[in-house]
C-alpha cells in the first residue's frame, strides 16, 4: 500500500491509492478542511467511525510531510476555492430561480399563452442555471486538484487565472442566454394580454 500525503491527498487519493474506506477518507478531508494541516494522526482519532485500529492503518497509509513546499496549503486553498464557487453559483442559481418564479406569476395574470411561454421560459432557464451549475462544480473540482498538484507557485498562479477566466466566461454566456430568454418572454405577453384585454 503506497502513502499518501495527508495534507494534499484527494479522497481519490485517499480510498484509491491509501487504501481507507470511502467514510473514513470523507471524515480526514473534513477534519483537514475544519482544522487545517494535520500533522498528527492520532488527532483523527476524535472523528466518528476512527479507532485505535483505524488510526494504525492511518499511520500505515498517510504521509504528514509537507511534500511539494506549500502542497497543503495549496490543495485546502483550491478545496475552499471549489466550496465558494460552488456556493456561489448555488445561491445564483437561487436567486435566478426566485426572479423566473416572480416573472412566471406576474404573468399568470395575463392569460393562458403568456403564462405558457413563461412556463417555458422558466423551464429553459432552471435547466441554464442547473447546467451551469454543473459546470462550476465540475471545473472547481478540476481546479482545486490542479492546485493541490501544483509544485511551483507559478502553476498555482496559472491555474487560479485559468479558474477566473472560465468561470467569468461562463457566467457572461450564462447572462447573455438569460437576457434572451427575459426579453422573449417579454415581447409574448404583450400579444397575450392584448386579447384579454379586447375581450374584456
Amino acid at each position: 500500500m503506497a502513502k499518501v500525503n495527508v495534507n494534499s491527498a484527494t479522497r481519490d487519493d485517499l480510498v484509491n491509492v491509501a487504501g481507507l474506506r470511502p467514510d473514513v477518507a470523507d471524515a480526514v478531508l473534513g477534519f483537514r478542511r475544519k482544522h487545517g494541516r494535520i500533522t498528527d494522526v492520532q488527532a483523527l482519532e476524535e472523528l466518528p467511525g476512527i479507532g485505535p485500529a483505524t488510526v494504525d492503518q492511518l499511520r500505515k497509509a498517510l504521509d504528514l510531510g509537507d511534500k511539494g513546499g506549500n502542497g497543503g496549503d495549496q490543495a485546502r486553498a483550491g478545496e475552499r476555492a471549489a466550496e465558494t464557487g460552488v456556493r456561489v453559483a448555488s445561491t445564483t442559481a437561487r436567486e435566478g430561480l426566485d426572479v423566473v418564479r416572480g416573472a412566471a406569476g406576474a404573468a399568470a395574470g395575463t392569460g393562458r399563452e403568456a403564462a405558457g411561454q413563461s412556463a417555458e421560459g422558466a423551464a429553459e432557464l432552471g435547466r441554464l442555471w442547473v447546467d451551469l451549475l454543473g459546470e462550476q462544480t465540475r471545473h472547481n473540482l478540476e481546479v482545486a486538484t490542479a492546485l493541490g498538484r501544483a509544485v511551483r507557485w507559478d502553476e498555482v498562479v496559472q491555474a487560479q487565472g485559468e479558474f477566473v477566466r472560465v468561470s467569468l466566461e461562463r457566467l457572461h454566456e450564462l447572462n447573455r442566454r438569460y437576457l434572451e430568454i427575459v426579453q422573449g418572454m417579454m415581447e409574448a405577453a404583450p400579444a397575450a394580454v392584448e386579447p384579454a384585454r379586447k375581450a374584456g
